[in-house]
Parts: C-alpha cells; structure tokens; sequence
C-alpha cells in the first residue's frame, strides 16, 4: 500500500447530495461500517447546526466508478451519522432541536418550513455546503486504514466494530455473522447491544470455545489474537467449527429451558452453559438425562438456596471478573458436577 494516498476535495450543497441519495448514488453500509446509530436529539442538533450556517466536519466518501458505463457511486466511509441526521430530517422523521431558549424553531419539522415565515430557512437548508473527500481507489486496504484512522480520532469503535472492519470478507467473521441469525441466539442475545456488535463478539467467543477446547478469557487483546489467528483459516476450517456450534445449539434448544423464570440470560450465565453443552455433546450425554437437574440447578440458584456445594461456586464464580477463564470454567464445572456427576 502506497504510503501517499491521491484524494480530491469538494463542495456540495444538501440539495446535490439529496438528489443523489434519491438515485440511490450512496451506499451507507459497505461491509466495514459499523451498525450503531445517533440518537433523534444528536440528529436533531446537528440539523439546528445547518440551518445556522456553523461548520461540520467533512463527509469522506469512496468514489467507484463503473468503467464501461461510467456510473458513478459512493460508499460512505466517515459520515453515515450526519448523512443520515440529514435524510431523517429532510423526510420529516425528526424535527430541529434548538438549545436556545424560546427558539421559534425548536420542534419544528422540514414541512413545517413551507410557510413564508420559514422560507429563508428552508432556503438556507438546501444550499447548505458540505466538505467531501474523495477517495478513489480500488486498494480494499487503503480503505479499511481510512475508516479505521477516522474513528480512532471520532466516536470510538468498540473492539468488535474495529475488528469488523478488519476482517469482514474473512470465512470466521462471515460464518459468526450468519449464526447470530438463528433463531435461538436471537432471542437470547437481546440482552446485548447488537449496534456495538456485541453478539458478534459473544458467538465468536463461542466459535473459539470450540475450537481451541477451553475456557478463554474475553479480554480484548485476547480476543483481537484469536481473530488474527482464525482470519487465515480455509472456509472448510471454519465450516468444521460452525458444525459444532449448531450441534451444541440444537442440543441447548432441546432443552425448553425458561430462561425467564431462572432469570439467567446474562452472557456471563449463557457462555457457562454453552460450555456444558459442550461438554455433553462430546460425551455423547443426552439431555433428557440433566435437563431435569439443570432445571433444579438454578431454581436453587435463584431462590438463594446454597446447601449444594456446586451452586456455592457457581454462584462466586458470578461476584466478580465474570469473563474470565477461570470463572468460565468453574461454573462449567459446577455444572457437570450437579448434573452429570452426581
């Protein structure tokens, strides 16, 4: 990757960029973008923003262009919050938000501004410039570098958005992207934020649960090793992995747990489980055999019934540094104690 990179600069009013966005010009989710979004104020304080003619900052965009036919698109590499702050507004989703008191147009929505009290701030709206960049390449790692150096210097990307970034054509992070859809994990992972990522992180974390054949602590750089390390492995490898983790799901939805009424449906608890599932598969353990000792298991953990020595570590493993390995595995352990060795 050359260590200079060609870019071109440029201005282009709301109105242009509208236009285009309506030709479906723009693409706002190429595959290393990340998923969270601006909340209705911070869209609504930005739009206040324009109208009062202040600066923001500018719109970095991949130019491609088709060569025979010379159609023209963009996918938005740093500015997809403000773009779409934009969009919302101009399609009458939010309304502006002003911090000055008695503000005549706090509240106010872009249809709100046909009448002739408002027309110079409608004006005001479509002429609006915005600062583009232009990148034009076809070098996926220049790219990549781009939008990772942007959001190291705005709103920081969790690990697994940068992750994301970096490794988002690989067969892993393709094949984790695929499980969390199913239907089991979707249900059970509402407990994260899935526009951080997180349930690509935690399935992942199950993937090398799988693979490496123990208990890992989700540390970042941890983590950011194993991603490094499965990133060059073959679509066959991972196919292997994804094998075992439908097997163990399946064996988990078997089950009928009510993860409701036991009230454990935290990570913490889940990747516990998971790894006695695990456990049981490998050993060929039905589950009709422990189910009706799971269940006892944590009813006795939810009704703070701690006589059985088993759900006393289990419970200790759960007070502190939750995700740790050694954490991990004694409430594995705790678990194939009272289920299977019993």
């Amino acid at each position: 990757m050359s260590n200079f990179l060609q870019r071109e600069s440029n201005n282009i009013t709301v109105a242009n960029f509208f236009e285009a966005y309506q030709l479906k010009k723009y693409n706002f989710d190429p595959d290393y973008q990340r998923k969270s979004i601006w909340s209705d104020e911070k869209k609504s304080f930005l739009i206040d923003s324009i109208i009062k003619n202040f600066p923001i900052p500018p719109i970095f965009l991949h130019q491609k262009i088709d060569n025979s036919s010379g159609a023209t698109k963009y996918d938005v590499i740093d500015g997809k919050q403000r773009l779409s702050a934009i969009i919302d507004f101009l399609e009458n989703k939010i309304s502006i938000s002003d911090e000055e008191e008695g503000s005549s147009l706090s509240g106010l929505y872009f249809r709100d501004l046909d009448v002739p009290e408002y027309a110079e701030y409608k004006k005001r709206i479509w002429r609006y410039t915005l600062s583009i960049e232009y990148i034009d390449t076809g070098d996926k790692a220049v790219i990549d570098s781009i939008f990772d150096r942007l959001n190291r210097n705005g709103e920081p990307l969790t690990g697994q958005e940068l992750r994301n970034a970096n490794y988002y054509q690989t067969p892993l992070l393709k094949s984790v992207g695929e499980a969390v859809k199913n239907d089991f994990w979707g249900l059970r992972l509402k407990v994260v934020d899935k526009s951080r990522m997180e349930d690509i992180e935690f399935i992942s974390e199950l993937y090398f649960l799988i693979s490496e054949e123990s208990e890992l602590t989700a540390s970042m750089s941890k983590t950011d090793e194993l991603y490094a390390k499965y990133a060059v492995k073959t679509e066959a490898d991972i196919a292997e992995i994804n094998k075992k983790f439908v097997e163990i799901t399946n064996f988990l939805s078997d089950l009928n747990l009510d993860y409701m009424e036991y009230r454990f449906g935290g990570v913490s608890h889940l990747y516990g489980l998971f790894a006695f599932a695990k456990h049981c598969v490998d050993e060929g353990i039905e589950g009709d055999s422990i189910s009706g000792d799971l269940r006892n298991f944590y009813r006795e953990l939810r009704d703070q019934t701690f006589e059985d020595e088993n759900i006393k570590k289990y419970k200790e493993s759960m007070s502190s540094r939750t995700k740790d390995a050694s954490s991990r595995r004694k409430r594995k352990a705790a678990l194939i104690n009272y289920c299977v060795n019993n």
